[in-house]
Formats: structure tokens, sequence, C-alpha cells
């Protein structure tokens, strides 16, 4: 370890030997991993896509209310909205919806 690493450890360390900024990268690598196992396992792009189909004028509200509908729920079991359906598009690499079709 460098003499930097260990000032750091002593001043951030939640546990010895562990360099915080590692461990931050290894927790995002494990959630967007668990993230996208999810979306896969509830078979989410497949259930927007329908949802686009079914509405005349698709909107992220629209799309949101037809998942609840449906009883999916989100990752962390609540209730769909635009901005977690906009979230969980923009982690899928869409900007938007429309990207989708």
């Amino acid at each position: 370890l460098k003499e930097e690493d260990i000032k750091n450890m002593k001043r951030w360390s939640f546990g010895r030997g562990v360099n915080p900024s590692i461990a931050a990268q290894k927790s995002l690598k494990a959630r967007r991993s668990k993230a996208k196992s999810w979306r896969k396992d509830i078979n989410l792009m497949e259930n927007i896509k329908i949802a686009i189909q079914q509405l005349e004028k698709p909107t992220l509200q629209k799309i949101a209310q037809i998942l609840n509908d449906k009883g999916m729920v989100t990752i962390r079991g609540g209730q769909w909205s635009h901005a977690r359906l906009g979230e969980q598009l923009r982690a899928m690499g869409f900007k938007k919806w429309h990207d989708l079709i």
C-alpha cells in the first residue's frame, strides 16, 4: 500500500485494510449486476413494450400504471411511477421509452 492510501484508510476506513474507494466500486458493480438480473427475471423490457403497444398515446405515467395494474413492483417492492420507470429505462441504456419501439 502507498503511504497516501494508508493515511486515507486511517481517516475513512470502515475496516482494517479495506480501501473505501475499491469497496465502493465493488458495491456499485454488485448492485448493478443484481438490478440487471432482477430486470431480466421480471421480464421488464418485454412488459414495457407490451404496455406501450396497449396504449394509444403512451407516456411514462401510463406505462407505469399498466405495470402497477399487472401487480408488478419495483426492485424495492414499491409501486411504479414515471420517475422509477425512467430510471430503469436509463439503466437499460435508453434515453426515453420511444427508443424501445
